[in-house]
């Protein structure tokens, strides 16, 4: 399968912060395990909030600007090439330093 980046779905994300999110692939296209596979922007000035995956791990790969990323209350300052994981049963949050937006891949699998 390709796709080209003039497919993906984009997302207004008002729940967790104000931000876009750039879906990538489509319900049922999927690989077995994974329910989200996005391209993320956070403004700045904005952030995605802190929230808990219960039931599933989810990855970033940072691809430009930079951030303050909390893990269980961990704080971290991530840039382009760097990577997190946020385990099933643990938080976290992301927020923009500077006035550039981050963006990041998005990663959610199943446990």
């Amino acid at each position: 399968m390709y796709k080209s980046n003039k497919e993906y779905k984009t997302v207004i994300e008002k729940k967790l912060g104000n931000f876009k999110m750039f879906n990538c692939l489509n319900t049922g296209e999927y690989p077995p395990h994974v329910k989200l596979v996005c391209e993320v922007e956070i403004p700045s000035g904005e952030a995605c909030n802190n929230h808990s995956h219960l039931e599933d791990y989810e990855i970033f790969y940072f691809l430009e600007g930079k951030a303050i990323y909390c893990d269980n209350n961990l704080t971290y300052n991530v840039k382009a090439g760097d990577i997190t994981v946020c385990p099933i049963g643990s938080s976290h949050s992301i927020k923009p330093i500077g006035n550039k937006p981050i963006k990041f891949l998005a990663i959610i699998t199943e446990a």
